[in-house]
């Protein structure tokens, strides 16, 4: 792909998509507004698409969501890069009621951009199939007085809708997720940033998510929560939370100075809000594989909460919660001292767990 843009054919309600100029179009109508967002259209990938690493804007924005459906058809789009902070997004940036199946999204980068690598904002129902992601994100600073500028990560989605309304599905899907020279972002998730008061259904997929550095970039004083989970980075008052037969392998180390309120844990950075009645029987967290290779060297801290499990949990009598799934022997946090580095930082929900050698996942 050059940069240029190029209208592809269109038959009824299908779009065959032959190169990068093409889905270039789609972006371009997108976010203009035009098609509707292609709802009720489906995008079909004909062939591997490289993009060149030439900057790419995200399909969909604030205004105008993408509300589509895309078949890979089992293709790459190879070389996807974001370096532009203010186009929120990777492949797409905002998208609602859409279908996203059988596409590899490969050696995508986000150079001082932030959101999903497959989308920023999911709204509606979004369901995600059969789609691998290798991505790298890396130079992102945040001043920490700054808590407006938008700063979530997620391999596959950094924000979902808070209304209420908005239901995830991400099934039998791979990401390899990389992060270097990141400071003092909010929350980083190994498929999703921040799941509040939504839907998400999460199963049999594999994540890969390594740091070498994640500096808090906060002095003694400042009071900016982080939260980092291989699954999902932050989730509060979950309608329906099933996350069941993943595997997921965390691996980075945690630097700074000072930590006010740091949580990590390889299924879930932090969960809160789970004591609301209604929603007794809807968490499902179970039969996952994890396996930590974490170590930090941050100094001083006001809450320190790094975890096998979660790293903050909502203990209330009422939520009826637990865990059950596969630790890996192997598994190794280091240089923490809050409480003991146990599987989980607070709730009753320690047991059961299974201890497992190997990784048979």
């Amino acid at each position: 792909w050059d940069g240029s843009i190029e209208k592809p054919n269109i038959e009824g309600r299908v779009i065959h998509i032959q190169n990068g100029a093409q889905l270039a179009w789609i972006s371009e109508q997108t976010n203009l507004g035009n098609y509707d967002g292609f709802k009720g259209y489906t995008i079909i990938i004909d062939n591997d698409l490289d993009l060149g690493s030439i900057p790419w804007t995200p399909i969909g924005n604030k205004q105008y969501a993408f509300q589509g459906s895309l078949n890979g058809s089992g293709y790459k789009i190879l070389n996807l890069l974001n370096e532009d902070r203010q186009k929120l997004g990777g492949l797409f940036g905002y998208i609602s009621d859409t279908d996203i199946y059988n596409l590899s999204l490969t050696d995508a980068v986000l150079d001082d951009a932030v959101g999903g690598f497959i989308a920023y904002y999911a709204s509606g129902n979004t369901r995600i199939r059969n789609v691998n992601m290798i991505g790298y994100l890396c130079n992102i600073s945040q001043a920490a007085g700054d808590l407006e500028t938008p700063n979530n990560i997620g391999g596959m989605i950094s924000e979902m809708d808070e209304n209420g309304t908005a239901s995830i599905e991400i099934n039998q899907c791979y990401v390899d997720l990389s992060l270097a020279n990141i400071s003092n972002v909010f929350r980083v998730g190994g498929l999703i940033g921040s799941a509040v008061n939504s839907n998400s259904v999460i199963r049999n997929n594999k994540v890969i998510l390594s740091f070498k550095d994640y500096n808090t970039g906060l002095s003694n004083g400042d009071q900016v929560e982080q939260n980092i989970g291989g699954i999902i980075a932050y989730t509060r008052m979950p309608i329906i939370l099933q996350i069941e037969n993943n595997a997921v392998e965390v691996s980075g180390n945690f630097t700074g100075e000072y930590a006010y309120s740091l949580r990590y844990g390889a299924v879930l950075g932090t969960i809160l809000g789970v004591d609301v009645y209604a929603r007794s029987g809807k968490i499902s967290i179970m039969n996952n594989y994890i396996k930590n290779n974490v170590a930090s060297s941050i100094k001083t801290y006001f809450v320190y909460r790094i975890n096998h499990i979660f790293g903050c949990y909502d203990g209330s009598p009422y939520s009826n919660f637990q865990y059950m799934g596969y630790l890996d022997m192997r598994s190794d946090i280091a240089g923490v001292s809050y409480f003991d580095s146990g599987n989980m930082a607070v709730g009753g929900c320690t047991d059961p767990i299974k201890i497992v050698n190997e990784n048979t996942v």
